[in-house]
């Protein structure tokens, strides 16, 4: 059932390269239907409907990354995160299964955005909240003691991949415009080739456990590492198309605290996801 007890506050939106950010309201709402509903451990399928402030439904969309809607699932907790994209249905409805796999509250993050006419381009980030049967309220107490703040690389092994983030030469700070420098190894050490994934070939979305604030980026390999294309504009520029080598993501964290990370990579046809906690001071 739809969660009517426990409103979302407010967010911040962060759209990928460009780092565009919004801190309005949002003028659009998100309509979750679910069929069955939704009960713990189970799989549901979802009907979302993007809602103007008169409760009329939008049903035309710009395609972003590929998609008309990127959605963004989580549990209170940070732990489960789902990373889908609903299809878009003849009548401007979205359809898509998620697994409610864990007794929790499952927050929906939406990245839709309705055409220019409405909007004049700008993207929305829509959420709500969906209450498996079953689930119980709680939420993220994130471990500061192993925060990745910029000053000791972090490392993680995923199967046969190895993900690393470089250290900074300063910690992570509010409103720092910072580059992360992400390698991808196999389990011998030797990078691998990696695939563009919605247009991009890394991209790292960062929740508050407050939820106050979303922050969704995207990165691409810097110009030296980037095989087939000669450099342009420097070391650190970014590239989007697949390859080898380190990745540059460019972010920026707007308010001190923790936050929970997740890098999302495709290798062959898996798309792998390295969770991690940053705190920004």
């Amino acid at each position: 059932m739809l969660d009517t007890r426990i409103a979302l506050p407010m967010l911040t939106l962060a759209l990928a390269a460009c780092d565009v950010r919004t801190e309005d309201p949002p003028s659009y709402k998100l309509q979750v239907t679910e069929s069955p509903p939704a009960v713990v451990g189970e799989r549901s399928h979802l009907v979302l409907d993007v809602l103007r402030a008169d409760g009329t439904k939008a049903t035309q969309f710009e395609a972003h990354h590929g998609q008309a809607m990127h959605l963004i699932a989580t549990t209170y907790d940070l732990e489960d995160f789902q990373h889908v994209h609903p299809r878009l249905r003849s009548d401007g409805s979205f359809s898509v299964e998620l697994d409610f796999g864990r007794a929790s509250p499952y927050a929906l993050f939406a990245e839709v955005t309705p055409t220019a006419s409405e909007t004049g381009g700008a993207g929305q980030v829509l959420r709500t909240t969906v209450w498996p049967a079953g689930a119980q309220s709680g939420f993220a107490q994130l471990d500061a003691s192993s925060a990745f703040d910029g000053r000791m690389a972090y490392r993680a092994t995923l199967q046969d991949t190895q993900l690393t983030i470089a250290p900074l030469a300063a910690p992570l700070q509010a409103n720092v415009p910072v580059e992360l420098s992400i390698a991808v190894d196999d389990d011998q050490g030797e990078p691998v080739e990696l695939e563009e994934w919605m247009g991009m070939p890394v991209h790292a979305i960062a929740i508050s456990p407050d939820f106050r604030q979303f922050l969704h980026f995207h990165g691409g390999f810097t110009s030296s590492s980037q095989h087939g294309h000669g450099a342009h504009g420097g070391h650190h520029q970014p590239h989007a198309s697949g390859g080898r080598g380190p990745l540059a993501v460019h972010a920026t964290f707007p308010v001190a605290g923790l936050y929970k990370l997740w890098v999302q990579v495709k290798r062959g046809e898996r798309v792998i996801t390295a969770p991690l906690v940053l705190e920004v001071r």
